[in-house]
C-alpha cells in the first residue's frame, strides 16, 4: 500500500455507531484510494498452546475471536470458525474478564472444556478433587500417628521378673515408668521348675526285623489235640437246681482250663450285702459307683451319703494329704477310697452329699507326691526301674505281667516326674498298663492285649443273653496297619549306634505303617514286640461294646478284671473282646439294694 499524504487521510466515519461508548470510536485508517474491504484471514488450524510454565493442555481449537465480531454486538454466524461452546459473553477484544461460570481468565488463551478451577496465569494450585498440593511428592499418604507421651492405663498385666530361671521361653515386659495405674502384677518367680523337653534324634539307619506270626488255623474245636491221658472231664461244679438225669458233662479243651460256662437258668435271685463305714464307724450308704479302665491307675468313687454321715468325715476340716478313708464293701468285695471332694444336693423333702475320691494309690500321683530327678548311668531292668521309684513309700509292685526288658546305661532319665508317672510311662512304652489294688497300696502292670487282637483270643468266660441286661456299641474304623517302627531316643546306646526295630504282621506287604514310635527305653527286642502288637492291634475296625450285667459270685459271674477276654452269647451268636473298663454301681429299689457291672469291651471286627 502507498503512503498516503498526511492531509489527504481517510476517515471514514459512516460506520453505524451501535450504542458504542463515543471515546472509544474506533478511526479505521486505509489507504487512498480504492477501498476494498480486507480479504477474511483463513481459519486456523487446532493447536497446542503452552500457558505459561504449566504443561501442555489439549483444548478444543477456536476461531481468531478478531474477525469473527458482530458489526452491532449480537451475536453473528462466524463462517470458517469452529464451534465454541460458550454462552454470549461481553467483547473480550482486550480480554477483559466476563462474568460467566467460574472461568479463569483467557487473555490470548483459547476456549478450554475443564471444569472450574483456580486462574491458572502463574499455575499456582489445581483444584482438582480437592486434593492437597504435591509440591515434591515428598508427604507419604497416611497421618502420621500421634506422639504418645503418657500411658493412661495399661490393661493387661506386664510378665514378672523370673529371678530364678536361666532361659525364660518368653521375653518379660519392660518397665512401665510414666503409667499412672498398674493392674495385675503377678507374684515374682523366685524357684522355676525345669522344663522337660528332648532333643531331636535322627531316625537309626538299622531295624531289627521283628515278624508276628500270623495265628495257626483252627483245625479242631480245641486247635490243640490233648493227651490221651489228660482228657479234662471236671465234676466238680457248685450245686445248681438242674434235673438229675440231665447232668452236662462239661467236655473242655484241656489248654482252656480257665474257660468257666455259666448256667442257663430261668431265673437269678440276687442277695447283695454292701456296707461303708470309716475307722469302723457306719456310715448311711444312699448310693454308690466304682469306676477303673486301663487309661486310669486308680479307682474312682462317687458316694452319696446322708447329712449327718457325711458330717463324720470332716472333709471342711482336714488338710490335704490328710483325707478320710472310706471303706466299702459290696458282696464280701473291699474299696478303700479317699473322701477328697464333695457336692451336695438339696431338695424340699431331702439334702444328700456326694463325696468324690479315689483309691489310696491316688497318693503316688501330682497331688500329693513330689517330682524326682535321676539319671540311670548304670544299666537296669524296666522292673528295677519302676521299684525304685516306690522307695521309702508305703507302695509296692505286686505283679509285673508285662514283658520286662534290659535299659541300657545313660539312656533313661527321670527328671520331674512323680513316681506313678515314671511307672506308667514304662508300663506304656511296653504296650501295658497300671491298674490298683482295691484296698491295699499295691500296684500291677499288665498288657492290654495279651495276643494280637487279629488272633483267636481263647476267651476266660462266655455270659449268656439271659445274664445280659443291656448292651450298646459304637464302632470306630480306621486303616489296618502292617507294620510299625520303633526308634529308641538317643542314637547311641551303650556305646554303640542305636539300632531300631520294624515289627510287621508276616505275610503281608508292611504297608501301610503305623505312626512311629519313640521311646527312651526301646533298646531291646522284646519290648519292640510288646509295643508293636499292642499299637497293631488298635488299628482297624473295632466296635466298643458297653454291657451291664448283673454282679453274681452265686452264679459263677464274677466282678470283670481289666485285660480279661469274655465272650457273650446274644441273638444266636457269640462274639468276645478284651476289657478296659469296669464299672460298679449300687442303688436302692425300693429300700433292696442292687448291685450292676457295667463293662467295657474292644471288640475287634477284622480289617
Amino acid at each position: 500500500m502507498a503512503t498516503p499524504e498526511p492531509d489527504r487521510l481517510p476517515l471514514p466515519l459512516g460506520e453505524h455507531s451501535g450504542g458504542r461508548d463515543s471515546a472509544r470510536l474506533a478511526l479505521p485508517l486505509r489507504a487512498k484510494g480504492n477501498i476494498t474491504p480486507p480479504q477474511p484471514k483463513p481459519p486456523p488450524q487446532a493447536k497446542t498452546v503452552r500457558i505459561s510454565s504449566c504443561s501442555g493442555a489439549r483444548v478444543a481449537p477456536t476461531v481468531d475471536i478478531t474477525a469473527c465480531l458482530p458489526a452491532l454486538g449480537q451475536p453473528a454466524p462466524a463462517s470458517g470458525c469452529l464451534p465454541a461452546e460458550v454462552t454470549p459473553m461481553q467483547d473480550i477484544a482486550l480480554c477483559q474478564r466476563h462474568a460467566i461460570t467460574p472461568v479463569p481468565g483467557i487473555g490470548n488463551c483459547q476456549t478450554a472444556h475443564i471444569s472450574p478451577t483456580y486462574r491458572i496465569a502463574t499455575c499456582a494450585r489445581v483444584g482438582i478433587g480437592a486434593y492437597p498440593a504435591l509440591a515434591h511428592c515428598a508427604a507419604p499418604p497416611y497421618s502420621a500417628g500421634v506422639l504418645i507421651k503418657t500411658c493412661a492405663v495399661a490393661i493387661t498385666a506386664a510378665a514378672p521378673a523370673l529371678r530364678g530361671c536361666t532361659a525364660p521361653q518368653s521375653t518379660a515386659a519392660p518397665l512401665l515408668v510414666n503409667c499412672t495405674t498398674q493392674h495385675s502384677w503377678g507374684p515374682a518367680v523366685r524357684t522355676c521348675q525345669p522344663v522337660r523337653y528332648q532333643r531331636a534324634v535322627r531316625p537309626p539307619c538299622e531295624y531289627y526285623p521283628i515278624p508276628l506270626p500270623p495265628p495257626p488255623p483252627d483245625l479242631s474245636p480245641c486247635r490243640l489235640r490233648p493227651p490221651s491221658d489228660r482228657l479234662p472231664l471236671p465234676f466238680a461244679r457248685r450245686r445248681v437246681a438242674r434235673d438229675s438225669a440231665r447232668l452236662a458233662l462239661p467236655l473242655r479243651c484241656w489248654h482252656d482250663g480257665d474257660t468257666n460256662d455259666l448256667p442257663i437258668l430261668p431265673g437269678y435271685i440276687m442277695h447283695n450285702k454292701i456296707t461303708a463305714d470309716i475307722n469302723g464307724e457306719p456310715l448311711d450308704l444312699l448310693a454308690l459307683t466304682l469306676t477303673t479302665d486301663t487309661a486310669s491307675y486308680c479307682w474312682q468313687g462317687d458316694i452319696t451319703l446322708s447329712p449327718a454321715s457325711f458330717a463324720k468325715l470332716k472333709i471342711d476340716q482336714r488338710a490335704a494329704g490328710d483325707e478320710a478313708v472310706i471303706t466299702l464293701r459290696i458282696n464280701g468285695q473291699r474299696w478303700d477310697i479317699l473322701a477328697e471332694d464333695y457336692r451336695d444336693t438339696r431338695k424340699f423333702i431331702g439334702h444328700s452329699y456326694t463325696v468324690t475320691g479315689r483309691s489310696i494309690t491316688a497318693k503316688l500321683g501330682a497331688d500329693y507326691a513330689k517330682g524326682r530327678h535321676s539319671k540311670y548311668d548304670a544299666a537296669r531292668y524296666a522292673r528295677q526301674i519302676a521299684d525304685e521309684q516306690l522307695n521309702l513309700l508305703p507302695y509296692r509292685i505286686a505283679a509285673w505281667e508285662a514283658v520286662d526288658w534290659l535299659i541300657h546305661g545313660d539312656s533313661y532319665t527321670v527328671s520331674g516326674q512323680t513316681p506313678i508317672e515314671v511307672i506308667a510311662d514304662l508300663a506304656k512304652a511296653a504296650g501295658a498298663y497300671v491298674e490298683s489294688h482295691p484296698y491295699e497300696a499295691q500296684l500291677f502292670v499288665r498288657p492290654v492285649w495279651r495276643q494280637p487282637a487279629w488272633a483267636k483270643l481263647t476267651p476266660a468266660l462266655t455270659i449268656p443273653a439271659n445274664l445280659i441286661l443291656s448292651v450298646s456299641g459304637q464302632r470306630h474304623i480306621s486303616e489296618r496297619c502292617n507294620a510299625v517302627r520303633l526308634t529308641p531316643a538317643a542314637e547311641q546306646i551303650g556305646g554303640a549306634k542305636a539300632k531300631g526295630g520294624l515289627v510287621y504282621r508276616e505275610g503281608t506287604d508292611q504297608q501301610p505303617e503305623a505312626s512311629t514310635l519313640t521311646h527312651a527305653a526301646y533298646a531291646d527286642t522284646d519290648v519292640m514286640r510288646a509295643a508293636g502288637i499292642h499299637a497293631l492291634s488298635e488299628t482297624g475296625t473295632h466296635k466298643i461294646e458297653t454291657v451291664q450285667l448283673p454282679w453274681a459270685e452265686k452264679y459263677q459271674l464274677p466282678l470283670a478284671s481289666l485285660g480279661a477276654v469274655w465272650a457273650f452269647a446274644e441273638a444266636g451268636q457269640t462274639w468276645q473282646g478284651v476289657i478296659k473298663g469296669v464299672s460298679v454301681a449300687v442303688d436302692l429299689d425300693g429300700g433292696a439294694p442292687v448291685v450292676t457291672q457295667t463293662v467295657t469291651i474292644d471288640r475287634y471286627l477284622g480289617d
